[in-house]
């Protein structure tokens, strides 16, 4: 049957420029492997040539409004602006595959430039790594086996409209309304931040795949260590790009959701900050290692190198597998590629901890446990093949670290800087651990779900609750984020400004202390000022403890490392590379520990119970007004003047002025937290009722009826002048439901939120 309208010429061009990617990265990957360093280069040139062209062709397709294609339908309507057709085209998998290959492809052309002697083996990397991603994309079933997502397959074509009687008509795109017009792309999506986030976030996802490389060519020939300046050149690359995705990330957070912050402790947000961890860990030790003949922690160099990307793609999987859908808001939910995800993951980590053996029968033997461990998982056996393998990693490393690399034998002075990079790399792990925990707890489940029957026959045996818990594989981050993360966290990060501020100061190998202590001084003593001068201003609890340290060794950092390029790299712009680092990482903690502890909600409702309309409202947090009503919120007056639609946003306009004084007179009548009060005298408001009460005010138990009259809610003020206007929305999306992006008014020190 030929279907009126519809592009299928077009959806059979976009599959072959899939398959010839694929092809072409595989060709590519052999040619390397094998040293056909012609081949292999033309290989990955066609490669590069048809993703470029696939990407091209889908944002044809969008700007084409082709609603016949299931990926368009999804991601685009008729009412989105064109201006967010890049957020539509990376909103869906497939665009953020292609989005990843399309910075692997960049990446690789700059490398296929350089000639060095770890040319072919770093490209294979990046073929293999292209080769999977490709395969992401080609959108073909063995049986009840999906391999990878089509972005060009048709509507009708696809599993969810099998046998619905419109495929069968060749009119279809005509004679029914609902492809005239797409779904629509997640109103949540529809930001500008949404545009830049995602490609600088992926640029440096991609990035951490080049020390990977580096790192398996380096272990490829043990005994030349000339791949650590390269590696470390795009280590500081990938710290740059993954560190301003993140905070790009924490923007758009900020700015389009509603939980009034740029951080939550997200398990898709850990998953990205994870990574970006482990590489400044493995970038010092590179730093340390590039020159030394005898090398120092040379284990956990290639380690952190490797695992860095490794959990990448652990961070791939979890947001595309669907297994965080009701744990985080940006994960997806279950495509089918699960299998295939993990087979990726799986595949890259086996090829790594096999790459840490130094010994030929240590790795015959792991590769025999491997592939018997994939029968066993063929043969349905999944989480307990991968239980096992996961052992098997841990026995390969403790292996690799004991007998197959190269160590020092004199010891560190604890007063080098090498021993403190390396205490600091050490605190970058353990921060990376504890939150790779918490966030991998819903994998967890995969685990405990076959284990529940017996883990709740011992808990009952056993009378214990721990086991009982553990059988209900319901394993989930907690909601209190002081316990779940800041308990831990916190303290790690207040060693981490410490070390950064000492370190920075201390001479390779060995360093005179009392000069070190010398040159802290200022900083130190500029840290004290200026942390007591933060106290006097906010009120800070005695819990909050902690919290005041970081703030200190933020300072410390900060100030400690200004100090240094003031004094000891003037005029040496080589040398400021990781001071300016420092102090801008400084800066970061500085500012998210003060914002995120001095938050202070002012909408608290005044009449009645808010929870009564919606159970998710707190009148504690939430502030219910009527068009036209004007109440008393914080150190301000609200008034909700009106609202208006504009395009598919409807706008809310919120006054707010400031408080002018409000004199009560002798005989006025109020009421207060439930009870009726009468003034006794002439006075004028204080902020708080409870200052005014004993002096001022009368309680009337038994209000007559003159006093229920003119009883009137009690004030600290009246309106004042209009100070300035904030207009919150909520976009429209019938396919997709409603969403509410705030409106904040922003000062040099302080911002205030508003949402609907």
């Amino acid at each position: 049957m030929e279907y009126i309208g519809e592009w299928t010429g077009i959806a059979s061009f976009g599959q072959g420029l899939i398959a010839l990617a694929f092809g072409a990265s595989f060709i590519s990957l052999v040619a390397f492997l094998c040293g056909w360093k012609s081949v292999g280069r033309k290989a990955f040139y066609v490669h590069s040539i048809s993703t470029f062209a696939t990407i091209a062709l889908i944002f044809a397709l969008f700007g084409a409004h082709r609603y016949e294609f299931e990926y368009i339908w999804k991601h685009l309507n008729n009412e989105m602006p064109m201006r967010f057709i890049f957020s539509a085209f990376w909103g869906g998998q497939e665009g953020g595959f292609l989005l990843w290959m399309f910075w692997h492809n960049v990446l690789g052309l700059v490398l296929l430039r350089s000639d060095s002697k770890w040319h072919n083996a770093i490209l294979a990397t990046v073929a293999a790594i292209e080769l999977f991603l490709t395969s992401m994309l080609l959108g073909v079933y063995f049986g009840n086996f999906q391999l990878g997502l089509d972005p060009f397959l048709l509507l009708r074509d696809a599993p969810s409209n099998a046998g619905l009687p419109w495929t069968a008509r060749a009119d279809y795109l005509t004679a029914f309304p609902m492809f005239q017009d797409g779904q629509g792309l997640n109103p949540l999506l529809q930001n500008y931040w949404m545009t830049i986030h995602p490609p600088t976030l992926f640029l440096g996802f991609a990035s951490t795949s080049i020390p990977f490389a580096y790192a398996l060519a380096g272990l490829a020939d043990r005994s030349d260590r000339s791949w650590m300046k390269p590696a470390l050149r795009w280590s500081i690359f990938g710290i740059g790009i993954l560190g301003t995705g993140i905070l790009m990330g924490g923007a758009w957070a900020y700015e389009a959701l509603s939980f009034g912050g740029f951080w939550a402790w997200d398990p898709v947000e850990n998953s990205s900050l994870v990574p970006w961890l482990t590489l400044v860990a493995g970038a010092h030790l590179l730093l340390i290692n590039r020159n030394r003949k005898k090398p120092m922690a040379l284990f956990s160099t290639y380690y952190f190198l490797l695992i860095s990307f490794l959990l990448v793609l652990y961070s791939t999987f979890l947001t595309k597998s669907g297994i965080l859908g009701d744990t985080s808001v940006h994960s997806f939910v279950d495509s089918g590629i699960l299998p295939q995800l993990l087979v990726y993951v799986l595949s890259f980590v086996a090829l790594a901890h096999f790459m840490l053996l130094r010994s030929t029968a240590w790795k015959s033997a792991f590769g025999a446990i491997l592939a018997l461990l994939l029968l066993v998982a063929v043969k349905g056996y999944v989480v307990e093949a991968i239980g096992v393998f996961l052992l098997m990693l841990v026995v390969t490393s403790v292996k690799a670290y004991r007998s197959d690399f190269e160590r020092t034998e004199e010891e560190e002075s604890i007063w080098g800087r090498e021993f403190w990079m390396f205490v600091g790399s050490l605190l970058f792990l353990v921060s990376a651990a504890h939150i790779t925990w918490q966030t991998s707890l819903p994998v967890f489940n995969q685990f405990l779900e076959p284990l529940s029957p017996i883990l709740a026959q011992w808990g009952e045996s056993w009378n214990n609750q721990m086991l009982l818990d553990l059988s209900k594989h319901n394993l989930a981050p907690g909601t209190d984020l002081d316990q779940t993360y800041h308990l831990v966290q916190v303290p790690l990060a207040v060693l981490i400004m410490a070390v950064m501020g000492l370190a920075q100061w201390l001479k390779y190998k060995s360093t005179n202390m009392k000069t070190v202590a010398k040159n802290l001084f200022y900083a130190t003593a500029l840290s004290v000022v200026g942390t007591g001068a933060l106290i006097w201003a906010y009120p800070f609890e005695w819990w909050e403890l902690p919290r005041v340290a970081l703030l200190f060794t933020a300072l410390f950092a900060v100030f400690s490392n200004a100090d240094y390029i003031l004094r000891m790299a003037r005029g040496k712009w080589k040398q400021w590379g990781s001071p300016v680092a420092h102090v801008g990482f400084g800066l970061v903690i500085f500012g998210a520990v003060l914002s995120t502890s001095q938050k202070d909600i002012l909408s608290q409702n005044q009449i009645g119970d808010i929870s009564t309309l919606n159970e998710e409202l707190n009148n504690r947090e939430d502030l219910l007004i009527m068009e036209g009503d004007t109440l008393s919120m914080g150190p301000y007056f609200v008034s909700y003047r009106d609202r208006y639609q504009e395009g598919i946003h409807v706008k809310f306009r919120m006054d707010y002025f400031d408080k002018a004084p409000h004199t009560y007179q002798p005989g006025d009548v109020v009421f207060f937290d439930g009870m009726v009060f009468e003034a006794k005298e002439t006075h004028e408001a204080s902020p708080q009722f409870s200052d005014d009460l004993e002096d001022h005010w009368m309680f009337i138990p038994f209000p007559n009826e003159r006093q229920a009259k003119t009883a009137q809610l009690w004030k600290a003020g009246v309106p004042g002048n209009r100070l300035f206007t904030l207009e919150p929305r909520i976009q429209l999306n019938e396919q997709m439901g409603n969403a509410p992006e705030p409106d904040t008014k922003h000062w040099l020190h302080r911002d205030l939120y508003t949402h609907i």
